[in-house]
């Protein structure tokens, strides 16, 4: 066998492995809603992706290949006078956000998914967020370091990371907030579905200038 072929053989295994290793850090978590997943007795069928995403003929732009029902709620969103953005204010979820709100929200039913319409919503307690977003981090709204010199710059990186904050803002200009920007809605080994730790608030000072 030739140095080439090696290398190539070399390079496919590498990416069966991680995408093996991807794919079981939803098995068993909160987002593992099949029949053998923590949230088995709500009854939904189908295999682990599916009930969020789908191979082909996807119709939502601002999630990939998206298979469930987005928020269409209307929500309370967080205000405040010492947000120095949009005029202090916040608008609603929006984008890629919304996918998340699809079950989050208390109304959009858990089980619209695929060509099914659905007739369950996510109980209390298991993440439901709902729509009075008040006391919660805001969301959908603009990163802009230079209109709050409290933020850090976008080249920063979370502390013990290579991760910048450009690299977790959403939005088709690549500037705002989202629920993905803080979540990694694939991988719970820091619990919560966070990107990275929160211990000593490092997921928060990536962000903040404390």
């Amino acid at each position: 066998m030739n140095t080439k072929m090696k290398i190539i053989i070399a390079l496919l295994t590498g990416l069966v492995i991680s995408g093996v290793i991807y794919a079981n850090s939803i098995v068993g978590s909160k987002h593992d809603l099949t029949s053998t997943g923590p949230n088995a007795a709500w009854g939904l069928a189908g295999g682990i992706c599916e009930f969020c995403h789908v191979p082909h003929n996807s119709t939502v732009t601002d999630a990939p290949l998206w298979n469930h029902a987005l928020s269409g709620a209307t929500f309370t969103p967080y205000a405040s006078n010492t947000i120095d953005v949009d005029g202090g204010t916040i608008g609603a979820p929006a984008g890629i956000s919304q996918a998340c709100f699809g079950c989050h929200d208390g109304v959009t039913n858990l089980d619209d998914y695929g060509a099914v319409a659905g007739t369950m919503v996510m109980p209390a307690g298991n993440g439901l967020l709902g729509t009075d977003l008040g006391n919660d981090h805001p969301i959908s709204m603009t990163y802009d370091p230079a209109a709050d010199t409290a933020l850090h710059a976008t080249t920063n990186t979370f502390p013990t990371t290579a991760i910048t904050v450009a690299s977790v803002l959403r939005g088709a200009a690549d500037d705002q907030v989202e629920c993905s920007s803080c979540h990694e809605p694939h991988d719970n080994v820091n619990g919560k579905f966070l990107r990275i730790s929160n211990a000593a608030s490092e997921l928060c000072r990536g962000c903040h200038n404390k």
